[in-house]
């Protein structure tokens, strides 16, 4: 019989966290551990909670628990803990910048300095770009991972499934070089 690793096809597949576990150190500091994936890379990286003190081991052992619990579930539902960085603008999810964007073009539209034209496409470019975030289980993707892979997953998305022109799926390419000049910007200050 062969062993699974000795088979050319099996692989290993990429979980995005490791759950979260108390971890008893000495004295009374305690700590809940989990390890949530980077967003933008393959890495782990290891999150630490501390449990408060309170009267009696199995009290704060239950308590402890309950913690473990709640970020369990709520890694399981997609939660990320780098949102947790928001008030540093280290991560910032694509979907908020890009409706930031177009409140801009908006603005500008008003004040003259942009085309409807523009400001119809941009918005048209938005909404299919969104929508095959959502088809991609990736609604709530992060700036840092709106890169070269993604991108031509979505032109290849648009060119062979939407089956779009050859024009058309280099003018989205146009448009997602915009977005990613946006994103470095100090205006967008969200790389």
């Amino acid at each position: 019989m062969k062993n699974i690793q000795e088979t050319p096809a099996f692989k290993i597949p990429f979980i995005d966290f490791v759950p979260a576990e108390i971890k008893e150190t000495a004295g009374d500091n305690w700590r809940i551990v989990f390890y949530a994936k980077k967003p933008g890379t393959d890495k782990m990286e290891r999150f630490r909670r501390r449990v408060k003190k309170l009267d009696g081991y199995q009290k704060r052992m239950r308590f402890a628990k309950r913690i473990c619990a709640e970020i369990n579930n709520k890694l399981y539902e997609g939660w990320s803990p780098f949102r947790d960085y928001y008030a540093r603008k280290e991560y910032k999810l694509l979907s908020e910048v890009m409706d930031l964007f177009l409140e801009q073009c908006q603005r500008r539209l008003k004040d003259n300095l942009f085309r409807p034209d523009s400001l119809r496409a941009y918005t048209s470019y938005i909404n299919n770009l969104k929508e095959f975030m959502k088809t991609t289980g990736k609604a709530e993707m992060f700036t840092v991972e709106f890169n070269k892979k993604f991108i031509f997953d979505f032109l290849d998305h648009i060119y062979f499934y939407k089956k779009r022109s050859a024009r058309t799926s280099n003018n989205y390419l146009a448009f997602c070089n915009l977005l990613a000049s946006y994103l470095k910007t100090e205006n967008g200050n969200y790389h």
